[in-house]
């Protein structure tokens, strides 16, 4: 499983040149055997909680 953090997901999605071109090639080879995967604060952080993410750290 290939585990994105919060930046990564963000960055392939709007395809945006931060994302190294491994990182991409990896991203886009994601299948079956080797999904992708966030995490569930991924959500919460999109929402407009970060600050109270980041108070909580």
């Amino acid at each position: 499983m290939i585990l994105l953090d919060t930046n990564a997901f963000i960055w392939a999605m709007e395809d945006a040149p931060k994302l190294g071109v491994k990182s991409r090639q990896r991203i886009k080879e994601a299948n079956i055997e080797n999904p992708l995967g966030v995490s569930a604060i991924l959500t919460y952080a999109q929402s407009g909680n970060v600050q109270t993410i980041n108070a909580l750290l």
